[in-house]
C-alpha cells in the first residue's frame, strides 16, 4: 500500500524528492504530475504527491526533513548575501544527489541556484529551473533529449511569466518568441525559413490559437491569414497573386475539409 510522503509545488520537486529517496535505496512513484502546465508550473488546484510503500514512510519522512533543514539553511544563507555557500556541508547522505542536481553561486550579492532533472540518466540536466533568492526566474529544457536547450520561459521577480523562446525544428536556434499575459500565451512570432526575419506570427486569447498571418520574404506584407475557433480552423484569406493585397476566401467545415471558396475584388 502506497502513501503519501510530500506534497510538492511542481514536478521538478517531486523528482527531486524521489531520486532523494532513492539514494537510500528506498522506492516510490509520483501522482499528479500530469496535472502540471507547460511551463512546468501547478494548474490552480493542482498537487504533486510524492507516494512510497507504508513500510518506508517513517524513513522517507525523516530523508525529508532532513533535506528540507539542510535547504532552509542554504536559502538563510543566501538571503543574507554570504559567499560562504560553495564550501557548505550538506551531509553525506546528500552529496550524491545534491551535487548532480544543484549548484549555488553569488553575483552582486545575489542567490542564483540551479535545480534540473536528468530524464534520460546521461549525466545532462534536461529540465532546469533557475532561482534568485528563491523566485524562479527561467527554466530551461531539453525536449528531444539531445543535450541541447530547445526552450525557455522567462519569469519576472514574482513570478510572473512574461515570454519564452523556442527551437520547434531542434535545428540549435531559437526562431519562435512568445509573449505571456497572466501565465497565457497572447502572441508568437516564428522564423519559418531560418532567414532572420519573423515571417508568421500567432495571436491568442485565454491561451487558445485565434489567428496566424504567414508574411512574404519579398514585400514583407501578409500573404496568408488563418482564423480559428478552438481548435478549428474556420477560414482563411489569401493574397493568390502577391500584389500585396487578399483576393481569396475559404471556408472549412468541422474536419478542416475547404466548404467554401469566393474570390472577391483585392482590398
Amino acid at each position: 500500500m502506497m502513501r503519501l510522503v510530500y506534497e510538492a509545488s511542481s514536478a521538478l520537486e517531486a523528482h527531486m524528492i524521489l531520486n532523494l529517496l532513492e539514494q537510500a535505496d528506498l522506492s516510490g512513484r509520483i501522482d499528479g504530475e500530469y496535472l502540471q502546465g507547460g511551463a512546468g508550473e501547478l494548474q490552480v488546484g493542482g498537487v504533486v504527491r510524492v507516494m512510497v510503500e507504508e513500510e518506508d514512510y517513517v524513513v522517507a519522512r525523516e530523508i525529508i526533513q532532513e533535506w528540507d533543514k539542510h535547504q532552509s539553511e542554504r536559502f538563510s544563507h543566501a538571503k543574507g548575501g554570504s559567499s560562504s555557500e560553495s564550501g557548505y556541508s550538506w551531509g553525506s547522505g546528500l552529496v550524491g544527489f545534491i551535487c548532480g542536481v544543484i549548484f549555488l553561486s553569488i553575483f552582486d550579492n545575489t542567490a542564483i541556484v540551479k535545480q534540473g532533472v536528468d530524464y534520460n540518466n546521461d549525466g545532462s540536466l534536461d529540465e532546469q529551473h533557475f532561482t534568485e533568492n528563491g523566485a524562479v526566474t527561467r527554466t530551461e529544457y531539453d525536449r528531444n533529449l539531445d543535450g541541447r536547450v530547445d526552450k525557455r520561459f522567462h519569469f519576472e521577480r514574482s513570478g510572473r511569466l512574461i515570454s519564452s523562446e523556442s527551437d520547434e525544428d531542434f535545428n540549435g536556434s531559437f526562431e519562435t518568441l512568445t509573449d505571456f499575459e497572466h501565465d497565457q500565451k497572447v502572441r508568437s512570432e516564428s522564423d519559418t525559413v531560418g532567414d532572420g526575419i519573423k515571417d508568421l506570427q500567432m495571436e491568442y486569447r485565454h491561451g487558445v490559437l485565434t489567428k496566424t498571418r504567414l508574411f512574404s520574404p519579398d514585400t514583407g506584407k501578409p500573404i496568408k491569414v488563418q482564423y480559428f475557433d478552438g481548435f478549428r480552423l474556420v477560414k482563411a484569406e489569401f493574397d493568390s497573386d502577391g500584389d500585396g493585397h487578399f483576393d481569396t476566401l475559404y471556408q472549412y467545415d468541422k474536419n478542416g475539409e475547404v466548404s467554401g471558396t469566393s474570390h472577391f475584388t483585392a482590398y
